[in-house]
């Protein structure tokens, strides 16, 4: 499998401009934080791990070593109200920070560390040569590829990247033929030269498939209508799963249905049991009641019976 190279270098500044269009883009404070891994300023990585410094000062201190630097480079103007010079600040959207990414295009896991130390060596000398003085350098070890930033601080970094430098340039002399785009390919092909193609690592990866107009039509054509007919067998798929979902929950119906009848004749039922166990209670209650004045009764009538029994035996008795 073919090595490709990978080289990124963008600008950033302090503050977004209240004139750009992006309100929420990067800055140096979200840049430095994302790179040091801080906590909640990472998310795309999974299990963040601690940077390590390879070359320059900490990380972490970038933005202090920014605002000296600014501080002590604003331009000198005329002060108008009190004579002599002042010191006018480096606006808060101005572009301070360049930031590379040079990326080591093996899997971590497949990785001889000797090689990819050779090859950050020369990406380190290549920035400093390109770039200027590197302020901080760390590398991840935490992604899918090794990968380092490196950064350079600058009052104008924008001067420093070669996009925005052949835009400058070109309102200044407009024969420059020089574009945005040429220039950053350019800047492709020197990092190719100087770094890359010292490590068996190519320029571009495998190519992109090219095609004729008529081709091109012939293929989109074709998978507009193999989309088409996807989008209609989803759509049929869709609505016989519609139609048996719903006679499945109308059967499901029809047996709760069934099943609450049942129910429903069963407390029926019981509600009739019980009315005529408690119509069964009610009559004994009257028996028991009935019984018990019977026993009222026969137990006077024993003792009158046996009181006349005494009677009629004191009439009977004589002296002899």
């Amino acid at each position: 499998m073919t090595l490709s190279q990978f080289m990124h270098v963008k600008t950033y500044p302090r503050k977004i401009s209240s004139l750009s269009s992006k309100k929420y883009g990067n800055t140096v404070d979200k840049i430095v934080k994302e790179a040091i891994r801080f906590k909640g300023s990472c998310n795309h990585v999974k299990v963040p791990q601690s940077v390590r410094l390879i070359s320059g000062k900490p990380l972490e201190d970038l933005p202090k070593r920014l605002e000296k630097l600014l501080k002590d480079t604003g331009q000198n103007i005329m002060d108008t109200k009190h004579g002599g010079l002042k010191k006018r600040a480096v606006r808060f959207d101005a572009h301070v920070l360049l930031a590379a990414v040079y990326s080591y295009p093996v899997k971590i896991g497949k990785v001889k560390h000797d090689a990819m130390d050779d090859f950050f060596k020369d990406c380190i000398e290549f920035h400093q040569n390109q770039f200027g003085e590197i302020d901080s350098a760390v590398l991840h070890i935490d992604e899918s590829y090794f990968h380092i930033h490196v950064y350079t601080i600058d009052a104008n970094a924008k001067r420093l990247h070669p996009g925005f430098a052949a835009k400058e340039y070109k309102k200044i002399d407009t024969t420059y033929t020089g574009t945005y785009r040429s220039e950053m390919s350019k800047l492709q092909d020197l990092f190719f030269e100087q770094v890359s193609s010292h490590h068996d690592i190519a320029r571009i990866g495998p190519a992109r498939k090219r095609y004729t107009r008529d081709v091109y039509l012939s293929i989109k054509k074709n998978a507009e209508e193999q989309s088409a007919d996807y989008l209609e067998h989803l759509e049929k798929t869709i609505k016989d799963k519609q139609a048996e979902a719903d006679k499945k929950f109308k059967a499901t119906e029809l047996e709760n249905q069934a099943q609450i009848q049942k129910l429903q004749q069963m407390i029926m039922a019981l509600n009739q049991k019980y009315e005529h166990m408690q119509n069964n209670l009610s009559h004994w209650e009257a028996i028991q009641v009935e019984n018990a004045a019977l026993k009222k009764e026969l137990a006077k009538s024993q003792a009158l019976v046996e009181q006349y029994q005494q009677v009629e035996g004191d009439d009977n008795y004589s002296p002899r």
